[in-house]
């Protein structure tokens, strides 16, 4: 939804930069921000319960790049359909009409409901690496570039893209503008003391040096290590999205930690990412801004959903082999 509201602002990828409006309690707020912000404590006058947001450090691993959301409603014999939350109907007739519809029940001609397709494809990509041994699994905004400009495709609704296309890329930087509403967006959740899962975060700042031998070498602000690890992709699935501001990429990627390089070694670039981590359940939204240096010097803002919880998706899916009751699609 706040990438929605985002459409029309400006191309996803630079732009000028513009005041974003955003409704606060009724009232429009004029909100200028460079980079990520972090929630900032609220008067409230009701005489509900609040809780305060916990910050804690992170050591910061991992190169930021993106994430998205769309509802699906996949029906398998041992999972019920996932269903997107609604809120309550507002009056007796709108109620009446929302039971009605809850009450309906379609039975396949055959007896048995296909996973939606596109689900399907996201699930047997995610299945195929859960139990690989230091697997990160992460969802990623951008755009599916091909020729400097977003690739076009003569389909009307999300699509799985082979890896057939020719010079296919995947350009992470949503923008300082959608960057900025997304971040204010996480930043409501989070202050949010209704939820029973509640939104918590943490601020890091960590600089990145790379190595011809893909060694990534992390450090905090004082300089001392904080990670030396090899980063080796796996496999990547894109998705278009032509009816939506942004496509996604579904990675799997492994991390082993190693040595230090020699002192004598010069890093081939270098990556400062000021990051806001936001942690709810088993996935943690990381939003980051990255000043690179190398060749040339470059800004960009990216986002990133990582699944934090890869045991309970292990557990998941050694179930869904067993044949025994499981949540893995429904985790997907």
């Amino acid at each position: 939804e706040a990438v929605m509201e985002a459409e029309g602002a400006g191309s996803p990828v630079g732009g000028n930069e513009r005041h974003q409006y955003q409704r606060n309690n009724g009232k429009r707020q004029r909100v200028e921000m460079e980079g990520a912000t972090p929630p900032q404590p609220q008067r409230h006058t009701s005489s509900r319960p609040t809780a305060a947001a916990t910050t804690g450090s992170s050591n910061g691993d991992g190169d930021p790049e993106y994430g998205g959301e769309r509802g699906v409603r996949p029906h398998t014999e041992e999972n019920e359909p996932l269903q997107r939350s609604r809120a309550p109907p507002q009056n007796d007739g709108a109620r009446a009409h929302h039971d009605e519809a809850q009450s309906l029940s379609i039975i396949p001609i055959f007896g048995k409901a296909e996973t939606e397709d596109l689900l399907h494809q996201m699930a047997t990509f995610i299945y195929k690496f859960a139990d690989v041994p230091n697997v990160e699994i992460e969802i990623k905004l951008g755009i599916l570039s091909q020729s400097g400009s977003r690739v076009y495709l003569p389909v009307s609704c999300e699509t799985c893209i082979t890896r057939d296309v020719r010079n296919l890329s995947f350009i992470s930087d949503l923008g300082s503008q959608t960057f900025q509403l997304l971040n204010a967006r996480l930043n409501e959740r989070t202050m949010d003391t209704r939820s029973s899962s509640p939104v918590r975060y943490k601020r890091t700042k960590i600089t990145d040096e790379f190595y011809n031998n893909k060694v990534r070498v992390s450090r905090d602000n004082h300089g001392q290590v904080q990670a030396c690890v090899a980063k080796q992709r796996l496999a990547d699935l894109d998705v278009y999205c032509p009816n939506r501001t942004f496509d996604f990429r579904v990675s799997a990627s492994t991390e082993t930690h190693v040595e230090l390089p020699h002192p004598s070694d010069r890093p081939t670039h270098t990556r400062t990412k000021e990051r806001l981590s936001y942690s709810y359940e088993r996935f943690s939204f990381d939003m980051t801004k990255v000043d690179m240096t190398g060749r040339h010097t470059t800004t960009t803002y990216e986002m990133e959903i990582e699944i934090t919880d890869m045991q309970y998706l292990q557990q998941q899916k050694a179930a869904l082999d067993a044949r025994a009751p499981n949540q893995f699609l429904r985790f997907v």
